[in-house]
């Protein structure tokens, strides 16, 4: 163990005194000196610049006492887990400036009006998107990638990820425990009274392999966490399986839909040489759900010879490039050939001109879709049918400003928001910024009342969108950027103003809830819609419901069934009860369930169409026709819709209504429609 002189252990009551400490260091300047804290509450990186450089730190954080005598016996590589805990969290003075600058710069995007769990969100995700699992971990110091130093090198393992999250939450006054079992190590997140599970290692691993929204830990089925995540005996957490809540993770997503306003693409930002030595840079950018298709966005540029970036651009693909990646650099089997088609055919020069020809940022895939195996050689071979690049007409343009910096912006959603009495149009702007010696692809979303791509005024890229005021209004209003008018001046919307701040509370209030399938079956045993009024009743006495949630829930349910039940067996009660409710039109349910609230949460509506493409390749022979059931009629499909949208996110804005599917022919039309 290191030795040490003299050691102080500061306390609440007795704070970290920095004068006191460096006039004992002035008396004993050859004495190497520790100062144990419990955390970093209370400390900040200038404070600690002042402090004698003779000075070391432990931050005990999970690593306390009563951890290192639980573990004395146990063996922790060539030394005791005890002198591991003791030993690994402390820290230089340096090492210690450079953790709480890290956990500063984090904590600016914090707001004092947010709720706890807005906070633990945040924290959360950034911590998922700025900190990377160590590949070569076997290959340094555990003290490395198990400590708070995961902070500086932005790599570590789980006992890292752990370590970090509890510091995190803990300087916010949210209890965090750490746990460790089999070899691994989560927290339980102590808020409001209850507990809560979450696993940050395995959330930045599904991030990781592309999956840019996730928050599966966060608010993951105690059921399924439990079955994965064993605490030791000798945890102190160790009995908590059976008092364990899970988050409600549509507020979580309605939180990180704020969040996203704002993000950086540093962990997925890659640099690509082709095999002319021409070279290029992509990122990973997000995804998008289409008719059952996960597509993958990129932000491209073009190296040119001299050192410059040709323009930025954005595509579509189905292939995942992040997974790849991340495979290969956990040394897991990938085929050798897919680097090259990602570099030589996908992202060739002229698979990327034959896109831009024809209109559209899909550039297609890497594999064949009959085939995952099979890799495209040739840029010619790769499809890309008509409703596909149709479908990314996304309007998109790019920006030079006088300063010489470049931005892209793209408008997703065909038609405006419409906010009460305004109708506002929401575009992602795409640029790299210097941060820090070091270049950083950022996302902003922004709002504004009147379409922009269209206005080649200077003032638009210099002023309006200039990078200090971006950065201004997303911290102010929430990304709402008002409208430039005619004259060159800045308008603003007060009501606007306040509906997209992005410091506002947002309070966990009771909502209807979508009923599952189990709860369906027991449903549509005791209500039932009347034929001539089209309310639901109690079966048997035929009298109305009371309670209004309970009568959207029950009409949900009834609709399920009456769409479901395509067969009706002999003197069934209720009609359709067997088909309505056996095992795959439960795997239909749970696709139906998944889809529409995707569907809301993006666009704030209901995709109906798109769910019946969906259905064509489910492996039930009657899910089409299941779909097109349940959204016959403009009535079913609205009840449908509001069910949805109450349940999932009532302040999202709906940018058009749902559609009723009527039936084959209709449904028929459209996709012609689509396709013309």
């Amino acid at each position: 163990m290191q030795h040490f002189d003299k050691t102080f252990k500061a306390t609440p009551n007795a704070p970290l005194n920095i004068h006191w400490i460096n006039e004992y260091c002035k008396n004993y300047p050859k004495e190497k000196i520790l100062v144990e804290v419990n955390s970093t509450i209370g400390l900040n990186s200038k404070d600690l610049e002042a402090l004698n450089n003779n000075v070391w730190i432990r931050i005990a954080g999970a690593y306390d006492e009563d951890r290192q005598n639980r573990y004395k016996r146990e063996k922790f590589g060539n030394e005791t887990c005890e002198e591991y805990y003791y030993e690994s969290v402390i820290y230089s003075k340096l090492e210690t400036i450079r953790i709480l600058q890290a956990i500063e710069e984090m904590e600016k995007g914090l707001s004092a009006n947010w709720t706890n769990l807005q906070k633990i969100v945040y924290i959360y995700d950034y911590l998922k998107r700025h900190i990377t699992y160590d590949p070569k971990y076997e290959q340094k110091p555990s003290k490395e990638v198990r400590s708070l130093r995961g902070l500086i090198t932005k790599q570590t393992v789980c006992a890292g990820y752990s370590l970090i999250l509890k510091e995190l939450l803990e300087r916010q006054r949210i209890k965090c425990h750490y746990v460790r079992g089999h070899g691994h190590a989560w927290n339980i997140i102590e808020e409001g009274g209850k507990l809560y599970p979450v696993d940050l290692t395995w959330e930045n691993s599904k991030f990781r392999s592309g999956e840019s929204k996730t928050y599966d830990y966060l608010g993951k089925e105690i059921e399924e966490f439990n079955k994965h995540h064993i605490p030791d005996d000798r945890e102190p957490m160790n009995h908590y399986q059976h008092k364990l809540s899970v988050f409600n993770s549509t507020i979580i997503r309605q939180m990180d839909s704020i969040l996203n306003r704002e993000r950086d693409y540093q962990t997925t930002t890659y640099h690509a040489t082709r095999k002319d030595k021409s070279e290029f840079q992509i990122a990973q950018v997000g995804t998008k759900t289409i008719e059952g298709v996960k597509y993958y966005r990129y932000y491209y540029q073009e190296i040119l010879p001299n050192g410059k970036k040709g323009d930025p651009k954005i595509f579509y693909s189905e292939s995942n490039i992040s997974n790849y990646i991340d495979k290969r650099k956990f040394g897991h089997p990938v085929n050798p050939e897919y680097e090259h088609a990602i570099t030589g055919v996908l992202f060739s020069k002229e698979n990327i001109e034959d896109s831009e020809k024809r209109n559209t940022g899909y550039i297609g895939r890497v594999t064949k879709e009959e085939d995952l195996k099979q890799i495209y050689k040739d840029y010619h071979d790769i499809p890309k049918p008509l409703d596909k690049i149709k479908r990314f007409h996304y309007p998109t343009r790019v920006f030079h400003r006088k300063d010489g910096t470049v931005f892209i912006a793209q408008r997703t959603m065909e038609n405006p928001s419409i906010i009460g009495e305004d109708s506002v149009y929401q575009y992602d702007l795409f640029e790299i910024t210097t941060e820090k010696g070091k270049e950083v692809l950022k996302k902003n979303v922004i709002f504004t009342e009147k379409p922009f791509l269209g206005d080649f005024r200077s003032g638009i890229a210099d002023d309006y969108l200039s990078r200090s005021r971006i950065d201004r209004k997303i911290k102010e209003a929430g990304g709402y950027m008002g409208y430039y008018d005619q004259q060159g001046f800045r308008n603003y919307n007060p009501r606007l103003n306040q509906y997209f701040d992005r410091s506002k509370k947002i309070e966990e209030k009771p909502r209807i809830q979508i009923p599952t399938f189990e709860e369906c079956k027991d449903l549509v045993t005791k209500y039932e819609i009347d034929a001539k009024t089209n309310k639901v009743v109690k079966k048997g006495t035929h009298t109305n419901i009371d309670n209004k949630d309970l009568e959207k829930r029950a009409y949900f349910a009834n609709l399920w069934l009456s769409a479901a039940g395509v067969k009706v067996a002999y003197q069934e009660d209720p009609w359709g009860y067997q088909y309505a409710f056996n095992e795959p039109a439960e795997e239909l349910y749970r696709q139906i369930l998944n889809k529409f609230q995707e569907d809301i949460e993006e666009k704030g509506t209901i995709d109906t169409e798109e769910m019946f493409h969906q259905a064509g390749k489910s492996s039930y022979k009657y899910a089409q026709e299941i779909i097109l059931r349940l959204c016959k009629t403009p009535s079913q499909v609205y009840a449908i819709n509001d069910l949805f949208h109450e349940a999932i996110a009532p302040d999202k804005i709906q940018t058009k209504d749902p559609e009723a599917l009527y039936d084959w022919a209709y449904i028929g039309s459209k996709r012609e429609e689509r396709n013309y």
